[in-house]
């Protein structure tokens, strides 16, 4: 998904995360849900369904920082930031993608973001 993602190839990046959602048993009805959601409301759609979707899994395993990146990426500062600290207090793996995932670009000149990687002690 991330790599159709990161070159806009948004239709085979639905299509991938849509087929998540059925291999992860989530019923019918989420998964046309997902598909009208997309149609309706483009990429946009589709990172407010991915948000919601990961917000779901958040409690069975550790996606605070993919949850920012979605939020990050739909321009929702606030969530981002949010689900950033929440990572941080984890000490979730991705983390170490800090500096250089594109999605967080938006918020590098935030005080709060650079305040969370220098707490980092990144090199």
């Amino acid at each position: 998904m991330q790599a159709y993602e990161q070159k806009d190839m948004y239709p085979e990046a639905f299509a991938e995360f849509q087929r998540v959602a059925e291999l992860s048993g989530y019923s019918s009805q989420f998964v046309n849900d997902i598909h009208r959601t997309y149609e309706n409301s483009g990429v946009t759609g589709y990172w407010q369904m991915r948000g919601r979707f990961i917000e779901k899994l958040a409690d069975k395993i550790d996606l605070a920082t993919e949850a920012a990146i979605v939020y990050a990426r739909t321009g929702d500062k606030e969530r981002a930031l949010q689900f950033l600290r929440k990572a941080t207090a984890g000490r979730e793996f991705r983390l170490i993608l800090l500096n250089v995932e594109p999605a967080f670009d938006s918020l590098r000149s935030d005080q709060r973001f650079q305040d969370l990687v220098r707490g980092m002690n990144f090199p």
